[in-house]
């Protein structure tokens, strides 16, 4: 994405030397155009290679999903503080990396992993949910691995939760998305 906004401002700025500012939109617009023209003349992919053409994505088997905005926990929580997770890719395996953190020890503290694979609409849970957690703690960090199949894209959806005395709190956290090769 970066090769195009480079060329639009390229091209914007060339235009808006050349435009007055009560033709600004017009002029806008027509840059535009003409970007978007030279993009379908040269392919999609910029210089470098970098968008959906590059190698990488052209092995996938389905469409990339898109970028989910962030979430955040409930901030009425009494204990549970935070939580992250983080997905990396080792030829066909990923690891998710997660943490859960509360805001003092509690009785118990852990994570739930669910793989989830992109079927070119939606995200699928693979299986069942792995449960891993600890005792009389306040921040726990696991992992988990899982064996992928090349061509699609995963991710690792994360519970994160406590329990202390009679009260149980969750909130849940999404990894980046991954394309296994």
């Amino acid at each position: 994405m970066g090769w195009w906004m480079a060329m639009v401002g390229k091209v914007l700025g060339v235009i808006l030397k050349a435009c007055s500012m009560t033709s600004l939109v017009v002029c806008a617009s027509i840059g535009l155009v003409a970007g978007a023209a030279y993009a379908q003349e040269n392919g999609s992919a910029g210089p470098t290679g970098q968008e959906a053409t590059s190698p990488a994505a052209s092995q996938a088997l389905t469409l990339a999903p898109d970028v989910e905005p962030y979430s955040i926990f409930n901030p009425n929580h009494l204990y549970l503080d935070s939580g992250s997770v983080n997905a990396s890719l080792s030829g066909s395996t990923l690891t998710a990396l997660a943490t859960t953190s509360a805001n003092t020890t509690v009785d118990t503290i852990g994570i739930t992993f669910y793989l989830q694979k992109w079927n070119g609409t939606t995200w699928d849970t693979v299986g069942a949910g792995t449960m891993k957690s600890d005792t009389s703690k306040s921040t726990y960090s696991s992992n988990q691995s899982y064996s992928l199949t090349a061509g699609y894209y995963y991710r690792v959806q994360t519970t994160h939760w406590i329990i202390k005395g009679s009260v149980y709190e969750e909130g849940t956290r999404t990894s980046n998305t991954v394309l296994a090769s």
